[in-house]
């Protein structure tokens, strides 16, 4: 029940001015959406927040596009490299079985030969396809490849794998007799 006598409810210092006004009585100090007398100014507001928005937006898209740009050309340069050192490389290793077929003909006989020249031929034109095709077009047969027969795709990421890992090693200097002897002596320590 509410207090009926002037005294203040114990606790209380002093009666605060205003602290029984009503929404009648209320003037914001900013404003409000609504209110025939600031919406001038707020909607002026709203303006300049909506255009810098879209302003830091825009910028933002077009940042964005740009580093887009900028890793797509990296990447396509990238692409290029690997592709020339994986043309060469298949180029050398055809070349390399097109010599030991002969070799293969005197010591097994020519039907064994006749494989390593086609397995030669074989790569030889895996060599030509890759050099005379752009970089896209083979990102294109990679991702079409992939959807086709995933599992291949599995395999032959896993093959690539590990003949970098193979090929990281050996040019680190290490090789399998030094990292098994390491890791004895890992255990015995």
């Amino acid at each position: 029940m509410p207090n009926r006598n002037n005294e203040l409810p114990e606790g209380t210092d002093s009666i605060i001015a205003g602290a029984s006004a009503t929404d009648d009585d209320f003037t914001p100090a900013i404003p409000m959406t609504g209110r025939d007398e600031g919406e001038g100014e707020s909607a002026g507001l709203r303006d300049r927040l909506s255009s810098a928005t879209a302003s830091l937006r825009e910028q933002a898209t077009e940042r964005t596009a740009d580093l887009r740009g900028q890793a797509g050309d990296r990447a396509r340069a990238f692409a290029e490299q690997g592709k020339e050192r994986a043309t060469t490389a298949l180029e050398g290793v055809s070349r390399m079985i097109g010599e030991a077929a002969g070799q293969v003909d005197e010591k097994v006989g020519r039907e064994y030969g006749d494989y390593a020249r086609r397995a030669q031929a074989a790569i030889e034109g895996l060599a030509t396809t890759l050099r005379d095709k752009d970089v896209d077009a083979l990102f294109d047969d990679a991702r079409d490849l992939v959807k086709k027969s995933p599992a291949i795709a599995i395999g032959a990421a896993a093959v690539v794998g590990f003949a970098l890992v193979r090929l990281i090693k050996s040019g680190t200097g290490q090789d399998e007799t030094a990292t098994a002897d390491t890791e004895t002596d890992r255990r015995k320590g």
